[in-house]
């Protein structure tokens, strides 16, 4: 059994079961991802959609989940392909290291970011906004280098309870 990077079981055909195809709420768009994490994946994206502004909303742009394949920075399989990583608005949000978000964004990002947290404190999202390859398109279930531990199936559904998010990745709006 091949792990991505993050712990989680790779999943080889699109097909599989285990990935979920989730519609993201509030656009016309939908993603491909590990099915235990599909709502919370949805609505971090709805948040993104809503709260990112004009220039990085989801509608007009790229968004990529599950993808079978190895890591552009390792030779370890990719959190792409086990579904519990996505890719957004890299017609913008570019795969070359530079930072493309204005500093409004970043906050943003931060913002939402913050919310995904278990009843004890761990984020189970990381985005690349931060690591020394800069990789601002990508966010992913957070992993062992990134928050002390890796993201579990028990973490994400403890933040999808806390956050009262639906099966299909509605969060209520407070």
């Amino acid at each position: 059994m091949a792990l991505s990077m993050n712990g989680w079981t790779a999943i080889r055909y699109a097909l599989d079961p285990r990935l979920r195809l989730i519609k993201i709420p509030g656009t016309t768009r939908s993603v491909r991802v590990v099915r235990s994490a599909a709502p919370l994946f949805a609505a971090f994206l709805a948040d993104w959609n809503r709260e990112m502004g004009p220039r990085l909303r989801l509608n007009p742009g790229p968004v990529d989940g599950w993808n079978y394949r190895n890591s552009r920075l390792t030779a370890n399989l990719s959190n792409h392909s086990s579904g519990t990583a996505v890719d957004v608005r890299y017609d913008i949000l570019k795969a070359d290291h530079q930072r493309h978000m204005t500093d409004a964004e970043r906050k943003a990002l931060k913002k939402i970011l913050a919310r995904y947290v278990t009843d004890d404190g761990h984020k189970v999202l990381a985005n690349g906004y931060s690591w020394h390859a800069c990789d601002e398109m990508h966010t992913e279930l957070s992993q062992s280098w990134q928050e002390g531990r890796n993201t579990t199936s028990a973490d994400v559904a403890n933040v999808i309870k806390r956050l009262g998010i639906d099966k299909n990745g509605v969060r209520p709006v407070r």
